[in-house]
């Protein structure tokens, strides 16, 4: 009898044993929360797809997704900020970087891109952006971003109108092909969240600039000509657009070309799968944005990419899924399936950048009439200057109640007012 106590004692111990070590074998899980913050229904199924092709090669990952429309990410992300609540991983727009940044609220991803084995295959000038604010890597951009022009090709054939290829084609171009009575406007014209990016490149272009200030640190759209191309600008909102597209956002002027109610639109890439999805085939084509008087297209380049919040206790899983999202192969699919141009670099044999409607973006880039130019986002105010200030002097213009002078000069003044700040701090450091 007493064997036998002794016998199942040894067994009780060695099957506890052995569900100790089952149980130690099996992964412990860390969610972490992933925010989108250009949405569309097309990027955010794909998105998901994403999701579900890493936590199947990351069984220790599970990843929450948060879908934030663009025209209230920049808000949603302040808001959380202050709160200390920011998701463990978010897409960061290079308007809000130094806004974010500035607060010490995003963390370094410096150390953790120096380990990465694929670091080399981030491209030079994604690198550089990223670093924008303090040279210090607070976003992994994912995606590189600046305009084209698109058009109703079915339009223009039928009112024989050529299409744009001077700021000033552009202009008249879009008056000339309103007609009311038909519901159809020449521009879709953005009032409302985003404006100023679609109005500085104009105002850029006709000026011949590429830089915000002058050396005296005076911001150039003071300056006459930079206010008569805002009266240019506006005028297409007076005699070319639906009055509602005063508050117009991302989204609204992108509705408003598919579906028919606008000639002309300058975009991101990132509206091709829109257009390809609603909109019959041969009614629209791409081109490259209109030169200014000195025969060049001044554009300003963008990004969106991949940041964390210092804050995060989850920062080791975060960067598992940014490295997941940026390497090559996902970062190309990302690429090709949301008509956007990689951070990464593109193979040399790839076809899918130069054919089509994004080839518009690769010859933008190919051509040596575009000037690609950097605005001041290393200005924490940027993000409160873009998502903000700006829409609301332009809007006080449309709304006449005030001057197209004193709308420059008050855009002027708060961006000579930050840049002196930022020089000031820079200094002392």
């Amino acid at each position: 009898m007493k064997k036998l106590s002794i016998t199942l004692a040894f067994v009780m111990i060695a099957s506890m044993s052995f569900i100790g070590c089952s149980k130690s074998t099996e992964p412990k899980v860390t969610t972490i929360q992933f925010m989108e913050t250009l949405t569309s229904p097309e990027r955010t199924k794909f998105v998901k797809e994403l999701i579900s092709d890493f936590e199947l090669k990351n069984k220790d990952v599970k990843v929450e997704l948060i879908s934030e429309p663009w025209e209230q990410a920049h808000d949603k992300i302040i808001t959380m900020s202050a709160a200390n609540q920011l998701p463990d991983v978010m897409e960061m727009a290079a308007n809000w970087a130094s806004e974010i940044g500035a607060t010490g609220k995003l963390e370094d991803l410096g150390p953790y891109y120096n380990k990465w084995d694929k670091k080399d295959t981030l491209t030079e000038k994604s690198l550089k952006l990223g670093k924008a604010y303090k040279d210090t890597l607070y976003v992994v951009p994912h995606s590189l971003y600046f305009q084209a022009m698109y058009y109703r090709n079915d339009w223009f054939k039928a009112a024989g109108v050529d299409v744009p290829k001077t700021t000033e084609d552009f202009f008249n171009t879009a008056e000339k092909i309103t007609d009311k009575s038909k519901n159809r406007y020449g521009y879709s014209f953005r009032g409302g969240a985003g404006s100023w990016t679609l109005m500085s490149n104009f105002i850029m272009t006709n000026g011949g600039f590429t830089n915000y200030f002058d050396e005296n640190g005076k911001c150039v759209f003071r300056k006459p000509e930079s206010v008569e191309t805002f009266k240019k600008f506006t005028d297409m909102y007076l005699k070319a657009a639906p009055k509602d597209a005063l508050n117009w956002g991302y989204a609204e002027t992108v509705d408003a070309f598919t579906s028919s109610n606008t000639a002309l639109i300058i975009q991101d890439s990132e509206v091709i799968k829109s257009c390809e999805t609603k909109m019959d085939k041969g009614t629209f084509e791409t081109g490259l944005c209109p030169v200014g008087p000195d025969g060049k297209r001044y554009l300003q380049g963008g990004y969106i990419g991949f940041s964390m919040p210092s804050a995060s206790y989850k920062k080791e899983a975060s960067w598992k899924f940014i490295s997941y999202m940026m390497s090559p192969e996902v970062n190309l699919k990302w690429g090709v399936k949301n008509s956007v141009i990689p951070a990464t670099k593109v193979p040399n044999d790839s076809a899918e950048f130069k054919k089509g409607y994004i080839s518009a973006y690769t010859n933008t880039l190919e051509d040596s009439n575009t000037v690609l130019f950097s605005a001041p986002e290393y200005l924490p105010e940027w993000g409160e200057f873009t998502g903000k200030i700006a829409g609301q002097e332009l809007q006080s213009y449309l709304l006449k109640k005030q001057t197209a002078e004193k709308t420059m000069n008050n855009i002027s003044t708060y961006l000579e007012n930050a840049n002196a700040k930022y020089n000031k701090k820079s200094s002392i450091k």
